[in-house]
């Protein structure tokens, strides 16, 4: 792969294909804004709805997810969750690929974790039933 930006591309199509093979409705989540210079377009910017690469969603439950792939940035993807409110019901997942290895690690927050635990956030990749 030729950038991070097709590294990142993969690796949430990757994510997208698990929860999907999983019985979730999958989208991407992200913006696409073109910067103008001098009147002609010239630079594609891509924001993040709400810190996450894919919203999944089932009859039960919608679930906001952030894909990292290696060990960095895993505490800013959580932290950037954590910095906003949601509501109860909503799941927040930070899939964390690495390399050379099939199944991705799911971090999960934990609202049930006490609250000495800091940060709430739980390995369930154990608890997934990997279809």
């Amino acid at each position: 792969m030729k950038n991070s930006r097709q590294k990142g591309n993969y690796y949430a199509n990757k994510t997208k294909a698990l929860f999907e093979k999983m019985g979730y409705q999958v989208v991407k989540a992200e913006i696409t804004k073109i910067a103008w210079i001098n009147g002609h377009p010239a630079i594609p910017i891509h924001t993040d709805i709400w810190y996450s690469d894919l919203i999944a969603m089932n009859r039960d439950e919608i679930i906001f997810i952030q894909v990292k792939l290696g060990d960095k940035n895993i505490s800013a993807a959580k932290k950037a969750f954590d910095s906003m409110t949601w509501a109860k019901n909503v799941k927040r997942y930070v899939v964390q690929w690495k390399p050379k290895i099939k199944k991705p690690i799911i971090w999960s927050y934990d609202e049930d974790l006490p609250t000495q635990m800091s940060p709430m956030w739980k390995d369930i990749s154990q608890q997934i039933s990997w279809v």
